[in-house]
């Protein structure tokens, strides 16, 4: 009666899992369900099995994988064992045998194996037996061949090498040929530093000085995770050694990196106390809102918070300036607030009676050659309430409020202090959908916002900047067109008064909110090209068209109408003869005279029309 339960048992069990599989002699083309022993879910396998199953794909070109979560088979000195073959029979190559509670693990057909089949060999021996395994069946497509490649950047790259200063936008496009299909790919670039992105086209900016490997890598979506790395491309972030390239700095900064430059300080500029500018690090530092005096303290260390040896650090200051400047012509004895040359590695830095919101120059050097840290603390000033605006190592100015005329466009472009590669723009509170790059060209009315992530200027931390700018699209200029005539005895010349027509040209618009000038071609007005003169005598041809340029005073907005010129000849005229009528019995002196009787003697044989 047990033997008869458990047959029963089994044909239910085989019934209600038709997509799983048990050990059996046979090929199946199957890529789901489960892969048991020949005992089935709940059973042991049997003693004296000698079988062989073969699993295929049931898809064309793709491959078997089991993934074998269960295993376990009588030992002893015949162990049931189990053989796996990287074929679609027992002549192919012999992946392993497994016997006890060694596992296969996940066994997959081979790339070399043509027909993507593995078959399963068990032999267990007369006696004894155990609960044997539980196996996962499926497919894969094999990995096709992937080639990556950085296609270009701006800025190009110069003998495969990309140089930008600190906080510069780098794009990076890339792109991969497949051997079968891209559909689903991804492309992840790694920056060198730590930092990655995703996405055929991408923007970063390094914040800090050095020399860093670009890699892209594209993968498709086959789960092997098959994927191809490009050739890499070479960035190097220039230091801030040359005056052009100055980093902002406020006070109350902590371990500002000072290595090691090359030679020295640019020449052309009068240094002051220095005697030499070796290992140059120039900076710029702003006021706050309130004007009054300054003081920091200066000084460089091997160690970072102050630790290691001190580094004999000098500097020069100028200032004050409405901007950050550079060259001979502003960093001068007259601009000269402070300077020292000593051998110490504290100094201290004083700025007297400082303007709000101004900008001040520092160029330190380091004297030793050995890189460091350097650290500027601000001191309580008795009296003062002076401070440094330390928003500027992580700022985003997107420039002047716009206007911009009817049907034109205005690309906004940010100026950045940091390292920004996340950009959200809105358009008057709202998020304008898909726009995440840089730059914006915009054609409507609105406040633009940039909101920015990215890395500050300085320490390279993570921050956020945004900054807002109005455009405005100006009233279209709706204007009319002219046609004038005059009366002349030449059949081909007149003069025209063309400033008596522009309240005419203009109407209904305020004359006085648009300057109006005359041009003798359509492309001369809209060039704005000299005009024409004498305007209020203009010697015209009959049929001449005048272009009439408006611009909109205050803006670059225009718009052009025509006056066509028109000559009708003078006509000559006949004297008439004298009209008498008899005074009525009135006597009064007055008659009625029909002086169109007249006409045809006047006009000769001119036609009267």
């Amino acid at each position: 009666m047990k033997n008869i339960l458990l047959l029963l048992a089994l044909i239910v069990t085989g019934l209600g899992s038709s997509q799983d599989l048990l050990m059996q002699n046979g090929t199946f083309n199957q890529c789901s369900g489960l892969f048991y022993d020949s005992g089935g879910e709940f059973g042991n396998y049997g003693n004296n099995e000698n079988l062989v199953t073969t699993i295929c794909s049931d898809v064309a070109g793709d491959f078997v994988q089991l993934n074998f979560t269960q295993f376990v088979t009588q030992g002893g000195a015949q162990a049931d064992t189990m053989y796996i073959y990287d074929g679609d029979d027992t002549t192919a190559a012999l992946i392993g045998s497994y016997t006890l509670t060694n596992s296969p693990g996940v066994v997959s057909a081979s790339e070399s194996n043509t027909s993507g089949c593995l078959t399963i060999e068990f032999v267990s021996s007369p006696s004894g037996n155990a609960q044997g395994w539980i196996a996962e069946i499926e497919c894969f497509t094999p990995c096709q061949t992937i080639t990556a490649s950085i296609d270009d950047t701006t800025p190009a790259a110069v003998a495969g090498v990309i140089e930008v200063d600190p906080g510069d936008i780098v794009t990076f496009n890339g792109s991969a040929t497949f051997s079968e299909d891209g559909t689903g790919a991804e492309y992840s670039w790694d920056f060198g530093n730590g930092a990655s992105m995703a996405g055929q086209t991408v923007n970063y900016a390094y914040p800090n000085p050095g020399t860093y490997i670009v890699t892209l890598t594209v993968s498709d979506d086959n789960p092997l995770g098959c994927f191809a790395s490009s050739n890499t491309i070479e960035v190097k972030v220039l230091d801030n050694d040359m005056c052009s390239g100055a980093l902002p700095i406020c006070g109350d900064i902590e371990d500002v990196p000072s290595p090691v430059g090359a030679g020295d300080a640019e020449n052309g500029i009068n240094y002051g106390c220095l005697s030499s500018v070796p290992n140059p690090r120039w900076y710029f530092m702003q006021t706050g809102p309130e004007a009054g005096t300054l003081n920091f303290t200066l000084s460089q260390n091997t160690g970072q918070n102050g630790t290691g040896s001190g580094l004999d650090i000098d500097f020069i200051l100028w200032g004050p300036f409405d901007e950050p400047v550079c060259g001979p012509a502003n960093l001068n004895p007259t601009n000269q607030v402070d300077c020292s040359y000593s051998a110490d590695s504290v100094e201290q830095i004083d700025i007297p009676n400082a303007p709000a919101n101004s900008y001040y120059v520092l160029l330190i050097t380091n004297y030793s050659g050995n890189a460091g840290y350097i650290n500027l603390q601000m001191n309580p000033v008795p009296g003062s309430n002076a401070t440094t605006n330390c928003d500027i190592i992580c700022q985003v100015d997107l420039g002047d409020d716009q206007q911009i005329c009817n049907g034109g466009s205005y690309t906004i472009e940010a100026e950045f202090t940091g390292a920004f590669n996340t950009f959200e723009w809105q358009l008057d509170g709202e998020t304008i959908p898909g726009e995440t790059g840089s730059t914006l060209t915009v054609t409507e009315s609105g406040t633009y916002k940039l909101i920015a992530e990215g890395f500050d200027a300085v320490f390279g931390d993570p921050c956020t900047a945004e900054n807002e700018v109005v455009v405005t699209i100006a009233d279209s200029i709706a204007l009319n067109d002219l046609t004038i005539s005059t009366c002349s005895a030449s059949t081909t010349n007149a003069d025209f008064d063309l400033d008596a027509e522009i309240v005419n040209i203009l109407s209904p618009l305020d004359a006085a909110d648009y300057s109006v000038t005359f041009h003798n071609s359509l492309a001369d007005a809209e060039a704005d090209a000299p005009s024409i003169t004498g305007t209020d005598s203009y010697n015209g041809t009959d049929g001449e068209v005048i272009h009439v340029r408006v611009e909109a005073n205050g803006t670059d907005c225009f718009a052009v109408s025509t006056i066509t010129l028109g000559i009708s000849p003078q006509p000559a005229l006949n004297p008439a003869p004298d009209m008498e009528l008899c005074d009525d019995n009135s006597n009064d002196g007055f008659e009625s005279f029909d002086l169109s009787a007249q006409t045809a003697s006047i006009l000769g044989g001119q036609s009267a029309a």
